[in-house]
């Protein structure tokens, strides 16, 4: 039986394995409803074990639920202005408006019609095969027909994402991420695009696709794969002068005064570590420290995780000369003090926090070293289109993702587990080994805030187990918080 939401989803998870297909019936998934679907679709797929693939089932399912429920709409948009869809003067003549007055204010036309809620129906069962089906109460008309023929037709596995997306043009009617770029998604995640296809027929659209329960991987990303594990190998390993340091701070018998001492025998070093201590919001209780000022309030474990990050910094930047990197640094304060002032008053949470949120997007200056092209493609890709994730658009174009490529070089450098981790799953919280999930929650928390500060991704994209951790209901619960962090990042 259709419901509105997935009540129990521990229990339907069991019932959709043991091969009973999960109805939902709605008009529309842009909406919480989005939220629940998202964790609902990583907890089955992982237990067939291809939770991998969560994020690239989304962006297949987000287009077909979004060009259904638009189908639909578009109808109703047209009967309202008295336009027949089927001819072409009265579609040229509607369908700007169709997209200014529906598209743009999306929600307030979902309110203002109310047919819309029982529009669309979404089916997903298990046989061989995970298959999903995405129904509406339209017939597609000849003139769709063609344009969808067309797409379809041209798909060709050896044209570039670049081309694909390039050739996505008709963004008239709001269309999502486009049927070519499916295709091209799925058939670099090793998908076959054959499985994606549409029907119509007495009164109804239909719109299928299949998931396998294994996945080859392409050659192309296997290449991919190859080079990044040998820049992984190649980044060299901390100066001498900041390990020794390290050691220094582990070592029971140096003094506050010795490590603040060594540490400002090197000008760069000493500005670095005052910049990140300054940056992270630790020494807003004195307004000039010293160095030594800033070992005292904040402590040699803490000291020692600066300096980590500093041989971080140094390594990256000496190595690298990308134009982002200044930018990236930036971004990465920001995640780093919103991350600690989430963890506010559980210390041992808020150090850990604080440095994984400095070094969250590691990987992707390495990625940016590697193909600097296809990682602003996907940038591009991630913000104008409804994708959740742009580690989903990494992992499907590039074989891996940021996130990934940052633990495996902090693992690399030796990094404590815990940190390591954090940055590993910051974009993926809900498959975070038990023992980590805390600190990811807070790491990806303080980067979707950061994000929403620049209008990239909104509340509907966050992880529903996420926000019930931090006690989060309502979208204005966390603008709310996210002015909060603002404010007080802007005054530290």
């Amino acid at each position: 039986m259709a419901d509105l939401t997935i009540k129990d989803p521990s229990v339907r998870i069991r019932e959709v394995l043991a091969g009973e297909p999960l109805v939902l019936n709605r008009g529309t998934f842009l909406d919480k409803s989005q939220q629940e679907l998202g964790g609902f679709l990583g907890r089955l797929l992982a237990e067939l074990g291809i939770g991998f693939l969560t994020e690239m089932v989304l962006v297949l399912l987000k287009e077909a639920l979004t060009n259904a429920a638009r189908g639909f709409a578009k109808r109703l948009y047209f009967q309202e202005k008295g336009l027949n869809l089927a001819q072409d003067v009265d579609y040229q003549r509607g369908i700007r408006g169709f997209r200014d007055e529906a598209i743009e204010n999306w929600d307030d036309w979902l309110l203002a019609h109310p047919e819309m809620m029982k529009a669309v129906r979404f089916t997903l069962r298990l046989e061989e095969d995970l298959e999903f089906e995405i129904q509406s109460d339209y017939e597609i008309l000849p003139p769709e027909w063609e344009r969808i023929s067309t797409r379809i037709k041209s798909f060709n596995p050896a044209v570039s994402f670049e081309s694909a997306m390039e050739q996505n043009s008709d963004e008239q009617e709001g269309a999502g991420l486009g049927i070519l770029l499916c295709l091209t998604l799925m058939h670099n995640a090793g998908l076959d695009p054959g499985s994606f296809r549409i029907e119509s027929s007495k009164g109804q659209s239909t719109t299928f696709f299949r998931i396998p329960r294994s996945v080859v991987t392409p050659q192309l990303r296997k290449t991919f794969l190859e080079r990044v594990a040998h820049e992984v190998r190649d980044i060299p390993s901390f100066p001498d002068f900041i390990a020794n340091l390290i050691k220094l701070c582990d070592s029971e018998q140096a003094s506050v005064q010795r490590i603040a001492s060594e540490i400002q025998r090197d000008p760069a070093l000493t500005s670095s570590v005052l910049k990140l201590v300054h940056s992270a919001g630790y020494m807003n209780r004195i307004r000039n420290p010293t160095l030594t000022d800033a070992v005292k309030v904040i402590g040699l474990k803490t000291v020692k995780n600066l300096l980590m990050v500093t041989g971080v910094t140094n390594v990256i930047n000496a190595r690298y000369r990308i134009r982002e990197l200044e930018q990236i640094w930036e971004r990465s304060h920001r995640v780093s003090f919103f991350a600690r002032q989430l963890a506010a008053g559980k210390a041992q949470l808020s150090d850990v926090v604080t440095i994984a949120g400095l070094l969250h997007y590691l990987g992707k200056i390495v990625l940016l070293s590697l193909d600097e092209r296809q990682v602003k493609i996907i940038q591009e890709l991630y913000d104008r289109r409804s994708v959740r994730s742009a580690t989903a658009l990494e992992e499907n174009m590039l074989g891996i993702a940021h996130p990934e490529i940052g633990g495996q070089l902090m693992e690399r450098w030796r990094f404590p587990a815990t940190l390591t981790e954090s940055v590993r799953y910051q974009s993926r919280p809900l498959h975070a080994p038990p023992e980590y999930r805390d600190a990811v929650y807070h790491v990806y928390l303080a980067t979707r805030i950061e994000e929403s500060l620049s209008n990239k991704k909104g509340f509907i994209f966050l992880e529903q187990e996420v926000l019930q951790a931090f006690a989060i209901e309502t979208e204005s619960q966390f603008q709310a918080l996210t002015q909060k962090l603002k404010a007080l990042y802007q005054s530290s």
